[in-house]
């Protein structure tokens, strides 16, 4: 459940009581989570990943994700350390929030691919945030494609209309390469800017 909760921290999340599931450090951490009392948030997950527990290294991914970590504690030194460390004993929230780190730039360079792997293994865990987020991701990838290829059709009847011939990357006429778009050099019998 926290999930979601570390994923919108503007909104106020519900008092919950404590998980048993949840080492006594993550209980402790969520709790003060609830309350926007970061520094002790951050104290219990960090105690908690220290100690090599999956939740308390999802939480610190969280908070450094969400830039939420005390200040002076590394957000760009740390932020794929712990994530990292909770995905690779398949935590779904680690998988989820390091994903969205690869997705998002946020202290990690942008890797789709990792992304998109990190969510899918969580979708398929269970993960329904991770599941949503994998899905909107391949809706945006057929988008961007749907939108090169119109855009790659437009620019092909464009320079047959400005009697070019198009060819990969550009359209062609007189001997050069004009801009179909620019009524001067469309208009030019040479395509040479017009001259």
């Amino acid at each position: 459940m926290y999930f979601s909760i570390l994923i919108h921290p503007i909104q106020p999340a519900p008092a919950t009581a404590p998980d048993p599931s949840l080492a006594p450090e993550v209980n402790a951490a969520i709790a003060a989570f609830n309350q926007k009392d970061y520094n002790t948030a951050w104290r219990n997950f960090m105690a908690a990943a220290q100690k090599g527990d999956s939740e308390g290294e999802a939480g610190m991914g969280a908070m450094l994700f969400n830039n939420i970590n005390p200040p002076g504690t590394g957000y760009y030194a740390q932020c794929e350390k712990w994530p990292l460390a909770s995905a690779n004993q398949d935590n779904t929230k680690g998988m989820g929030f390091l994903g969205l780190m690869y997705e998002h730039v946020r202290g990690v360079n942008q890797d789709i691919p990792k992304a998109m792997d990190l969510f899918d293994r969580a979708a398929e865990k269970g993960q329904r945030y991770a599941q949503m987020e994998a899905k909107g991701m391949r809706m945006q990838g057929e988008a961007n494609a749907q939108a090169a290829r119109m855009h790659h059709g437009v620019e092909d009847s464009a320079c047959e209309t400005a009697g070019g011939i198009p060819s990969p990357g550009e359209c062609l006429k007189g001997g050069g390469s004009i801009d179909p778009f620019n009524a001067e050099q469309a208009a030019s019998p040479n395509g040479n800017n017009g001259e």
